[in-house]
């Protein structure tokens, strides 16, 4: 069988909310989050606000459809 890699990120996006705020109610920490404004490691200007998570990638057996 063929193996590749996959991986399931879930992100909330918007212009104004507490990134903080969803990591409150949730109770699980984030893998990436950001405000609108902030500046990106590139030094890119964000355009929103960001809070997500992810699995990360891994390795599985090749899914058809």
């Amino acid at each position: 069988m063929d193996k590749t890699n996959i991986m399931v990120e879930f992100c909330i996006l918007g212009d104004d909310f507490n990134p903080e705020e969803v990591t409150s109610k949730l109770l699980i920490e984030p893998r990436e989050q950001y405000l609108k404004g902030s500046r990106s490691t590139r030094n890119i200007e964000r355009k929103e606000t960001c809070w997500s998570i992810s699995t990360g990638y891994v390795e599985t057996l090749l899914v058809s459809y």
